[in-house]
């Protein structure tokens, strides 16, 4: 061979490996790569992994659409989310600290989900929790959307109610919940053993609640409830029998509720031998004459009817 042809052959032969990466150049089975460009994995020496999950010594390793190992943060992955550690390993069956909680709400109740984080739990997997899981035994609830660990309120769709997570993200049970609305004002709730809030008439230490059915917040004052009224304590419990209502003025309204808690109302009642009569506005009537059932009946100041029997009112 001439010459001129060995080194018209060599500069051919240059200029064809002056186009191969310098990592295929020097690949052999195994890692090549380096921190700042990135690590592949080749299973050949011409052929490395890519899209795709690879376990090497006892860990799991994910490689991008390049070739180039996931590390040192989240990944999502076939919609799930996979956090990798500073060497490539996916991590598993662990807390996951992802910065610090961006709480909007001013609440005054609020301060127990002030300086939180955000977490996320991974399982033996590797993906990251949704929906409801048991962690250590603790039920928590992990976002769909994100996989985030809840904290407040969750609205439940098949329970049709609402869970309310606490600053350790554990749900309520068994308890009551202070929270204040939009409009700063108080509201209380009750959370049953299923996690729920309590809606209708729920039965608490002995006493009767009734929560709003479709916001689950604890009524009070005089309510009508299914038709009939009710009178709802401060504190939300049903009263029964004989209640005094003070107002402002110190004008005081008697109103009556049988044992169902239902108050009187158009009604008469005999107590201790007494006949009571509780009008329309179901307060008791006093110091006054009225008609009923075209009869006349007088009340004394304490209520008391004076005439039982009544007086047949003459027609005109």
């Amino acid at each position: 061979m001439s010459i001129k042809k060995i080194a018209a052959a060599a500069m051919t032969v240059g200029m064809v490996m002056s186009f191969i990466p310098a990592s295929v150049m020097a690949a052999k089975p195994g890692w090549d790569g380096n921190d700042d460009d990135g690590w592949y994995y080749y299973t050949s020496e011409t052929e490395f992994v890519k899209s795709d999950w690879k376990q090497i010594g006892g860990y799991w390793y994910y490689f991008g659409n390049e070739g180039i190992m996931y590390e040192d943060g989240w990944y999502y992955i076939d919609d799930k989310f996979y956090h990798f550690d500073k060497n490539g390993h996916m991590e598993k069956n662990k807390w996951i600290d992802c910065g610090s909680l961006q709480w909007q709400d001013d609440s005054p109740d609020d301060k127990e989900y002030q300086n939180k984080r955000e977490w996320r739990y991974v399982g033996s997997d590797g993906a990251a929790y949704t929906g409801w899981k048991k962690v250590s035994g603790v039920w928590y609830f992990f976002s769909e959307y994100d996989a985030m660990m809840f904290y407040g309120w969750h609205w439940d769709q098949k329970g049709q109610s609402y869970y309310n997570f606490d600053g350790n993200g554990k749900y309520r049970r068994n308890c009551w919940f202070k929270w204040y609305n939009s409009y700063g004002e108080i509201e209380w709730y009750y959370f049953g053993s299923d996690g729920l809030a309590s809606t209708g008439w729920k039965k608490v230490s002995k006493k009767w609640y009734y929560f709003d059915p479709e916001e689950g917040f604890m009524w009070s004052g005089i309510c009508e409830i299914g038709g009939k009224y009710y009178y709802l304590a401060s504190g939300g419990d049903m009263l029964t029998g004989w209640i005094k209502y003070a107002t402002l003025g110190h004008t005081n309204y008697w109103y009556y509720a049988g044992s169902d808690g239902a108050l009187y109302q158009n009604q008469w009642l005999k107590s201790s031998g007494i006949w009571y009569y509780f009008d329309e506005s179901k307060e008791m009537v006093s110091n006054t004459t009225i008609v009923i059932n075209g009869y006349e009946y007088d009340f004394d100041a304490s209520g008391k009817c004076t005439n039982p029997s009544g007086r047949k009112v003459e027609a005109v």
